[in-house]
């Protein structure tokens, strides 16, 4: 195995071709608003960002809210408390 590899491979400790799962585009003002983050300790689910990201999102998808979230599990949750919600004002029961 030589010292070359196509692109989106990496070669590992053991030899072994590794082929991710995705290769991150970092080609923007990725940095700066890395920096931003760990410069004001905003380095969570919340903060600016992902308030600016939660209004445009929405916003895109014509509706008034929308909510970011880490994980699917999370999503799943959140999902489920705004049904339950909207049965209980809507007069229906999820069971």
């Amino acid at each position: 195995m030589g010292s070359s590899f196509s692109f989106g491979e990496l070669p590992s400790a053991s030899g072994v071709i590794m082929i991710p799962v995705n290769t991150p585009l970092l080609d923007g003002n990725e940095r700066k608003y890395l920096l931003e983050c760990l410069d004001t300790g905003w380095i969570s689910s919340e903060g600016p960002f992902v308030r600016r990201f939660e209004a445009e999102f929405a916003k895109r998808v014509e509706r008034t809210y929308g909510v970011a979230v880490a994980a699917c599990h999370c999503e799943i949750y959140v999902s489920r408390r705004i049904v339950d919600s909207s049965m209980r004002n809507w007069g229906g029961i999820i069971e």
